[in-house]
């Protein structure tokens, strides 16, 4: 069995290496109310290039919409020490929904523990994804009619002039 991932899929392109701790906290970890959000989302899955640019590329539709951006993420996979909780997500695509588990923190200073600890390992940690990639890995989608793809294009009116002719 290939390692899995715990994979957080960043929110914004933060540079966790130029970033003190307390910034990748405000800019990664606090909810919209200035809370630290102690119930953290994330993806388990197999680390595969493949499946990461999937698992971001379905997240992204399903929250965001199209233009995915550049983005780097961070494998959190030997930092974080609690339970890993099956939780199922509530997108549009069957994966993610069974790949997604929630992170239990008890205050701020179990997340600034797990920054420090990704931070002393960011080599191994950090995974990233290109919009071109992403984008390829749509069109793919779309172009071979995948049923949760065309699903989104027909219900999301953002996605409708990604259908193909004739749909």
């Amino acid at each position: 069995m290939k390692n899995l991932l715990l994979l957080r899929i960043a929110r914004r392109n933060s540079s966790w290496e130029s970033l003190s701790a307390s910034d990748i906290y405000d800019a990664e970890f606090r909810r919209p109310d200035g809370a630290p959000d102690l119930n953290l989302s994330i993806y388990e899955f197999s680390d595969e290039k493949a499946m990461i640019v999937q698992v971001f590329a379905e997240h992204f539709a399903s929250l965001l919409g199209p233009k995915p951006p550049n983005r780097t993420h961070v494998d959190l996979r030997g930092s974080y020490r609690g339970p890993v909780l099956r939780i199922r997500g509530s997108g549009h695509f069957a994966f993610t929904r069974q790949a997604h588990r929630d992170l239990e923190f008890c205050d701020m200073n179990d997340i600034l523990d797990l920054i420090d600890s990704v931070r002393a390992s960011l080599d191994k940690s950090m995974r990233r994804t290109e919009r071109s990639e992403v984008e390829a890995y749509i069109r793919q989608r779309i172009e071979l009619h995948d049923e949760e793809w065309m699903a989104l294009c027909v219900s999301d009116r953002r996605w409708r002039r990604y259908l193909p002719p004739n749909h």
